[in-house]
C-alpha cells in the first residue's frame, strides 16, 4: 500500500470548527515583530550545510543534495537512505496539530529543498487552497525514476478541504505533477489558471483521459474561494501568460511571486504590473512568497529582448543550416528563433512532440505569432538548401536522449550534424552538465559544425529575477514576513541575505523546508512549528505512483555503485542440510574470470554456516539464516575487496 492509495483506508480526522475573526491588516513595519524562528539553525545568514552536488534540473542554478550514504568499511553495509534523510520525516515522528481557530496556515509542500515540484498551501479553518503541482527532474541518484512529485499527505482524510487550486504558470515544475495528483486529491476542486497554462495543462491530461474542473483566469480577475479572497498581478518570465497571486484571508493579505522577472521590453508579453503591485503593497503583506531560483545574482535580470541583437548576428553570418538547441517551454526564444527565421527567409523545423504541441497551443491562443508556411516537417526541409533552414531542438544540457545528442550521435532518424552548420546553446549551462555539454560540442566540431554558448555570445536571457529585482519588489510590497522559496536551502539562505539589504532581519524572515509548517495569527505574527507536514519522496516509475519508496531507490543507487552478489542455496526439506554445492552469481562487483578463487572461499563459508545452522533453523527460521549466510559473505567480501555489493541469498526447499 503506497502513501497515496492509504488515504482510502485510513479514516478520516475530524473536522475542525471553522472560526473567521474580522479581517485585521498589520502594519507593514511593527517596530518588534513575533520572531518566527525559534531554532537558529534556520536564521539568514547562515550558511549552508556541505552537502554532496548532484545537478540535473531545468533550472539555471546549482542543484545540491546530500549523497544517499556513506561507507561503513568497518562493518557490511547499512542500508543508504535518501538524500534529505533527516527533514523525511516529522519533527520526533509528532503529527502536526490542528489549526488553532482564527489562524491562517502555510504548508510548504515542496520546492524547498530541490529545484521543482513546486507547491504550496494555505489553510484556514476547514477550508485549504494549493498553489503549483510541480514535479522534479530526477538526479543521478534517483535510479529509474522519471520524476518526483510533493507530498499531499498532509490532506489524507481532509481532501474535501481544498477549494480550490492555483496555477502560476505552464512550466513542469509548476504544472506537472497534476496528472498525477488531481486523481487522488479529487478531479472535481476547480483550477484556476491564465488561458495559456490551461491549454498547456489539458494537452497534458490528453495522454491520462482524465477531465479536470478547469477555470481560467485573467490577471486583472478577483475570484473567492471559501474564506480567501484571491487576486493575480501579471509578471514575467519565459512563458508568457505568468502570473503571481495574492491571498487575501481573514488575518491578511499573502503575497505568492510564482516565477517572476522584471522585463520591461519583454516578447509577446505583457509588461510586469508594477501599479498593482503597488496597490498591493498599499493594503498592506503579512508575508511575501519569492521565487529564489537566480536571486542570487547580483544585478537586474536581463530583459528577453537583449538576446535579439546576438542571435540576428548569427543568422546573418550564417551560410548553412542553424540548429537551436533550447528548452521546450522557453516560448519567448521560439518566438525570437521563429521570427529571425521568417526574417532571413528560413523555414523552421521544430523537434520534439513537447516542443511541437507548446509551439502550435501558444500560436493558437496568439501567443505566438507564426507565417502560414513557416513551420515545415523534417522531410521537407531535407529538400532545401542548408541555407533555407532553421532547426530547433532540446538538447541545450548534452541530455543523452535529448534531440541534439541524438543528432551529433548520428542515433536520429531524422537529422544528422552536418559539416558547415552553426548549433546554438541558447541556455546557460546548468551546474553540473558542463561535462555532458562540453563533450558535446567536442563532438559538433568533429562533425566539421560550429557550436555557439552564451560565453561567447548573448543568446540567453534568464527567466527568474536576480538581487535587485527582488528588493525592488520588496521595497513595493513591504511584507511583514519575507519568505524566499523554489530552490535548495543554499539559494534560499543567499535569498535572505538579499532582502537583508532591505531591512529584513532573522526576526522577520523565515527559511523553510519542505514540510515546513507556518501559522500566521489575527494580530499578523507568524508562528513556525516544531512539527512537519508528511515530506517523504514520491516518485513517479512507470506507470507507478509512491510505489518505489525510497528504499527502493536506495538499493538501486546501493546495486549502481557496487553490483550484487547474489547466492542460491538448496537444501533438504525434511532434514535442513544443504544439497550439492551453492551457486553464485555477481553482476557488477568484479571481473567474472578472475572470480573463480574468489566464489569458490564465498562458496566455502556458505557451507560452513548451513551445515552449522542449517538442521537448526529450516525451515522455521530461514530469514535468521539467509541473514547468517548474509553477514558472513560480506565481511568476507569486504575483507577480500574492500569491496560490499548487495548480497541476495535465496534458500529453496527440495
Amino acid at each position: 500500500m503506497n502513501l497515496f492509495t492509504s488515504w482510502l483506508k485510513d479514516p478520516k480526522k475530524p473536522e475542525q470548527p471553522a472560526h473567521q475573526p474580522k479581517p485585521q491588516n498589520p502594519q507593514p513595519n511593527p517596530p518588534k515583530p513575533h520572531n518566527p524562528n525559534p531554532n537558529p539553525q534556520n536564521h539568514p545568514p547562515r550558511p549552508p550545510r556541505p552537502q554532496g552536488q548532484h545537478q540535473n534540473h531545468n533550472r539555471n542554478q546549482p542543484n545540491q543534495r546530500q549523497h544517499f550514504g556513506q561507507r561503513n568499511h568497518g562493518a557490511p553495509r547499512r542500508p543508504f537512505m535518501a538524500s534529505n534523510v533527516d527533514s523525511n520525516q516529522p519533527a520526533n515522528n509528532k503529527p502536526v496539530p490542528p489549526l488553532e481557530q482564527g489562524r491562517l496556515r502555510v504548508i510548504t509542500l515542496g520546492g524547498l529543498e530541490e529545484v521543482g515540484k513546486n507547491s504550496i498551501a494555505f489553510e484556514y479553518a476547514d477550508s485549504a487552497i494549493i498553489i503549483d503541482m510541480g514535479l522534479q527532474f530526477p538526479d543521478e541518484n534517483m535510479h529509474g525514476i522519471d520524476y518526483a512529485v510533493a507530498d499531499y499527505n498532509y490532506f489524507r482524510g481532509k481532501e474535501k478541504n481544498i477549494k480550490g487550486v492555483i496555477i502560476t504558470h505552464g512550466h513542469l515544475d509548476h504544472i506537472g505533477g497534476i496528472p498525477h495528483v488531481m486523481p487522488r486529491l479529487g478531479l472535481q476542486i476547480p483550477m484556476y489558471c491564465t488561458p495559456l497554462t490551461a491549454a498547456l495543462i489539458q494537452k497534458r491530461q490528453e495522454e491520462s483521459k482524465q477531465h479536470l474542473n478547469i477555470q481560467v483566469i485573467k490577471p486583472q480577475d478577483t475570484i473567492k474561494i471559501g474564506p480567501f479572497t484571491i487576486d493575480f498581478f501579471r509578471v514575467n518570465h519565459s512563458i508568457p501568460d505568468a502570473v503571481g497571486v495574492v491571498i487575501g484571508t481573514p488575518v491578511g493579505n499573502f503575497v505568492h511571486t510564482g516565477d517572476w522577472k522584471i522585463d520591461l521590453n519583454p516578447i509577446n508579453d505583457e509588461v510586469f504590473d508594477f501599479a498593482k503591485v503597488t496597490r498591493i503593497g498599499e493594503r498592506g503583506v503579512v508575508a511575501a512568497f519569492c521565487d529564489s531560483t537566480n536571486a542570487y545574482q547580483d544585478g537586474l535580470q536581463k530583459s528577453e529582448s537583449a538576446v535579439k541583437d546576438p542571435l540576428d548576428s548569427i543568422f546573418f553570418k550564417a551560410k548553412q543550416r542553424i540548429i537551436v538547441g533550447t528548452f521546450a517551454s522557453n516560448l519567448s526564444r521560439v518566438q525570437q528563433l521563429i521570427g529571425l527565421s521568417e526574417q532571413y527567409g528560413r523555414k523552421v523545423v521544430l523537434l520534439g512532440r513537447t516542443m511541437t504541441n507548446n509551439v502550435l497551443i501558444a500560436r493558437n491562443l496568439k501567443y505566438m505569432k507564426v507565417a502560414p508556411h513557416t513551420l515545415i516537417t523534417v522531410q521537407e526541409a531535407n529538400k532545401l538548401r542548408p541555407d533555407q533552414v532553421t532547426i530547433i531542438l532540446t538538447g541545450a544540457q548534452g541530455e543523452k536522449n535529448a534531440a541534439l545528442m541524438r543528432a551529433a550521435l548520428g542515433e536520429h532518424r531524422f537529422v544528422q550534424i552536418q559539416k558547415g552548420d552553426t548549433v546554438v546553446f541558447s541556455s546557460s549551462i546548468i551546474p553540473g552538465n558542463e561535462q555532458s555539454v562540453g563533450q558535446l560540442m567536442d563532438r559538433l566540431y568533429r562533425l566539421g559544425a560550429k557550436a555557439i554558448n552564451y560565453t561567447m555570445m548573448e543568446v540567453h536571457a534568464g527567466g527568474h529575477a536576480k538581487a535587485q529585482d527582488t528588493q525592488i519588489l520588496l521595497r513595493i510590497l513591504k511584507p511583514k514576513f519575507f519568505v524566499p522559496i523554489e530552490g535548495n536551502h543554499y539559494l534560499l539562505c543567499k535569498h535572505a541575505e538579499i532582502a537583508a539589504r532591505v531591512g529584513y532581519t532573522e526576526h522577520t524572515t523565515i527559511i523553510p523546508d519542505n514540510g515546513t509548517v507556518i501559522d500566521f495569527d489575527a494580530q499578523g505574527n507568524a508562528h513556525r512549528l516544531k512539527e512537519k507536514a508528511p515530506h517523504n519522496l514520491i516518485a513517479i516509475d512507470g506507470l507507478g505512483m509512491g510505489d518505489v519508496s525510497e528504499s527502493v531507490i536506495a538499493e538501486r543507487h546501493e546495486m549502481s555503485e557496487n553490483g550484487i552478489f547474489v547466492i542460491n542455496v538448496i537444501v533438504s526439506k525434511q532434514k535442513g542440510e544443504l544439497i550439492g554445492q551453492p551457486e553464485i552469481t555477481s553482476k557488477g562487483f568484479i571481473y567474472v574470470r578472475g572470480a573463480e578463487a574468489l566464489n569458490n572461499e564465498a562458496k566455502a563459508i556458505v557451507t560452513d554456516v548451513m551445515n552449522q545452522h542449517g538442521s537448526r533453523l529450516y525451515p522455521n527460521n530461514v530469514s535468521e539464516l539467509k541473514g547468517m549466510i548474509q553477514s558472513s559473505v560480506n565481511q568476507f567480501l569486504f575483507k577480500k575487496t574492500e569491496r560490499q555489493p548487495m548480497v541476495l541469498v535465496s534458500i529453496l526447499g527440495a
